[in-house]
């Protein structure tokens, strides 16, 4: 389907869906990965180490945070993708030419 200066292409739409699902789906696996990975232990019990292990670990957390909320944010642009690609394609389809 055509526009005189929008072309909608279904499969491609799909394709990127799909795609971008995917991406979710890896980010989640890695996170899983990661997550088996026992915490970083401080090397000394001086305050430095002890502030440093801390630090690493705190960052992992934020990390697997980021990660998780990076992989949902994929999985509804996947889905708003998919969506907005067919109901721009119905709603051309339903215009009067």
């Amino acid at each position: 389907m055509s526009h005189d200066r929008t072309r909608v292409e279904i499969p491609e739409i799909d394709s990127a869906a799909k795609e971008l699902d995917r991406l979710s789906r890896r980010v989640d696996a890695l996170r899983g990965q990661m997550s088996q990975s026992p915490p970083i232990p401080a090397p000394g019990s001086d305050e430095v180490s002890v502030a440093v292990a801390e630090n690493v670990n705190a960052s992992g957390e934020s990390f697997d945070t980021a990660a998780r909320v990076g992989a949902e944010r994929l999985r509804v642009l996947a889905a708003a993708v998919q969506t907005g690609g067919r109901n721009y394609a119905i709603a051309d389809d339903l215009e009067p030419r």
